[in-house]
């Protein structure tokens, strides 16, 4: 958790906990630069975090990514923490909840920049799933939402106009947000989106020259579930 301000966070691998691999609270202008989340330190087999691998909370100003290579964080293979209760019904429509690989949440949090990272993918921005087979076990995929901005989350951008800025968002749901081995009681597949901005009071979010649904070379289809 950080909560002093002004961090940088670089060259670590977050995988296998228990809550969201770095939770940034109040005090903002933090980078979060060149980092592993939900996979091994090579960045092609899958080590699950139950929750986000980043959570911004009503913090502004925090650099996720950025235009260098170096910079790029590889924020793939959350998923919930009870995959038996994933989904609730608000305003008619299902928004899963506590699932997203990035999640930028409250009305404090302003200005928040990310790009140039991988979301769902392997470190190379190109596989999902490595032995092609839907099984649970290894694909590389965030369960639920590639990014989420909600709870009256505002003036967040998320991508940019060169190439380096761009984030690649693919195959989120390509892991179905079960347990991993679960034989009984499992959650059944779950809708997945790669980015969602939920909520008429997060506004005036910008969104663009990201590939969703993608690989990074933009040559072959990596989708999300929905």
């Amino acid at each position: 958790t950080i909560r002093g301000g002004d961090s940088v966070v670089r060259g670590l691998v977050f995988n296998g906990g228990l809550v969201p691999g770095i939770l940034i609270e109040d005090a903002g202008g933090n980078t979060i630069a060149g980092n592993i989340f939900g996979l091994d330190p090579t960045g092609t087999t899958s080590d699950r975090n139950r929750g986000p691998g980043i959570k911004i909370e009503n913090s502004s100003r925090n650099t996720i990514g950025g235009e260098s290579p170096a910079d790029r964080n590889l924020i793939s293979g959350s998923y919930s923490r009870d995959p038996n209760d994933q989904l609730e019904e608000i305003f008619g429509r299902f928004q899963l909840l506590k699932q997203g690989g990035l999640e930028i949440i409250g009305p404090a949090s302003v200005f928040n920049v990310v790009q140039g990272n991988y979301i769902g993918t392997d470190i190379s921005g190109m596989v999902v799933d490595p032995d092609g087979e839907r099984d649970s076990d290894d694909e590389l995929g965030n369960s639920g939402i590639g990014i989420l901005i909600a709870e009256g989350a505002s003036d967040n951008t998320i991508g940019g106009t060169s190439t380096g800025a761009r984030n690649v968002i693919g195959g989120q749901g390509s892991f179905d947000g079960r347990e991993p081995n679960c034989v009984e009681n499992c959650a059944t597949d779950v809708p997945s989106v790669g980015i969602l901005i939920d909520g008429e009071v997060s506004g005036r979010n910008e969104v663009y020259g990201n590939y969703i649904g993608t690989n990074a070379a933009g040559t072959a289809a990596l989708g999300n579930g929905v």
